[in-house]
């Protein structure tokens, strides 16, 4: 799917308004209303993250619902300019977005899976983002030679040594969540919350 753009949406917060609130419509080829609503939502960064429950009812009363479900969902934010006004490109859980800060709660309002990797990518970047760094604390990094370093100094500035000594600043970005303390034999040993 593209994005939605509109000139009427003149800042983040109105496009925000406008992805959560209540709707309804009638499906007039298959004779039913769809109407759905916003559990929870929260905005991390350019994401907005929802919870949504759509319920169907036969024909054009709302005298019973014939199906319900909810399903989580991320609309990726962004300001097309002055003049041009602000869209969105929203996914659904089922497709696997590339983006894992949705709240883990969301995952369990929302229990059916409809995409394991994605959630367990979710887990993990939320381990990666609650790892508590201390001097001395061994992490493991992705996508880094060494894949293994030693937390020398936390704050602003993260220094870590590799097990050979080498000095490094690394970006929490790099953790991959897991945490050790001390070197592990073998890459295979199971990591400590700290």
């Amino acid at each position: 799917m593209g994005w939605t753009t509109s000139i009427h949406w003149h800042s983040r917060q109105e496009i925000i308004t406008d992805r959560i609130k209540p709707w309804e419509y009638y499906d007039d080829k298959h004779d039913r209303t769809i109407k759905g609503r916003t559990l929870a939502h929260c905005v991390r960064g350019h994401c907005l993250w929802k919870v949504v429950e759509h319920s169907l009812y036969a024909g054009q009363t709302l005298d019973w619902v014939t199906q319900q479900y909810t399903y989580i969902a991320v609309d990726l934010i962004q300001n097309y300019g002055k003049d041009q006004g602000w869209g969105y490109k929203d996914m659904d859980e089922s497709v696997g977005p590339y983006y894992y800060s949705c709240p883990v709660k969301y995952l369990e309002i929302q229990p059916r899976v409809d995409n394991q990797a994605w959630r367990d990518a979710v887990y993990a970047d939320q381990a990666k983002r609650n790892l508590k760094l201390q001097p001395g604390l061994i992490v493991g990094l992705t996508g880094c030679t060494p894949n293994l370093v030693k937390i020398q100094q936390t704050g602003r500035k993260i220094l870590a040594t590799s097990k050979e000594g080498q000095l490094y600043k690394i970006k929490r970005s790099l953790l991959n969540g897991q945490s050790y303390e001390t070197w592990p034999t073998d890459q295979n040993s199971v990591s400590v919350s700290v």
